[in-house]
C-alpha cells in the first residue's frame, strides 16, 4: 500500500501511473484541530501520471460556540479538495499556490497532505458560528445577572440625585 491509513504522508515512489483508491481516517491532533469531536475522514483517490492529482472529501464533525447565544453545538462539515503536484519545468521555478504544488520529479518521494486538508478543513468553518441560522442570542433567562460592585453604589445614588435636580420643577 503507497499510504498509511492514520498519516497524511503518501509515498508516491514506485507508483504506478492510473486511479488509486484513498481512505485514511486521521486523529484530529495530527492536523492541529482541536475542536474536532471525531477523526477527520479523508477519501477520494490519486489520479498518478506525470503529475499527482488527488481528488478528496475530508469530514468530520466539530464542537462550536455559537456566537449569539453562546451555546455549545456540533456542525457536520464534508469539504471537497482537489490537490494538484504537477513537475517544474526546467528553469522555471514554480512557486507553491494554494493546492497547486510544484516538484521535481527525480526528488518527489512522498508528500505530506495535512497542510492542505488542515486548511480546506478551517476555511469551511463559518466566520461566526451560529446553533441555528434564527438563534435569538442570549435570551433574558440565560443571561449572566449583571454583578454590581458595592464600591460604586454611592455613584448610582449620585446619578439619581442629579437627574432629579435636572428636571424642570
Amino acid at each position: 500500500m503507497f499510504y498509511s491509513t492514520d498519516s497524511l504522508m503518501i509515498r508516491l515512489r514506485g507508483i504506478r501511473e492510473g486511479e488509486h483508491p484513498l481512505d485514511i481516517t486521521v486523529d484530529p491532533a495530527t492536523l492541529g484541530v482541536e475542536d474536532a469531536i471525531r477523526p477527520i475522514s479523508v477519501v477520494g483517490s490519486l489520479l498518478a501520471s506525470d503529475s499527482y492529482v488527488f481528488r478528496l472529501t475530508v469530514s468530520t464533525t466539530l464542537r462550536h460556540t455559537c456566537d449569539r447565544c453562546a451555546d455549545e453545538f456540533d456542525a457536520s462539515y464534508v469539504v471537497p479538495l482537489t490537490v494538484t503536484y504537477t513537475p517544474a519545468e526546467e528553469g522555471i521555478e514554480l512557486e507553491d499556490t494554494g493546492y497547486v504544488h510544484s516538484f521535481d520529479p527525480q526528488m518527489l518521494f512522498e508528500v505530506d497532505l495535512t497542510e492542505d486538508v488542515h486548511d480546506a478543513l478551517l476555511l469551511a468553518v463559518p466566520m461566526k458560528k451560529l446553533c441555528s441560522p434564527d438563534c435569538k442570542g442570549l435570551t433574558q433567562e440565560s443571561a449572566p445577572a449583571p454583578s454590581v460592585d458595592e464600591r460604586f453604589s454611592a455613584l448610582g445614588a449620585l446619578y439619581e440625585r442629579l437627574r432629579s435636580e435636572e428636571k424642570p420643577g
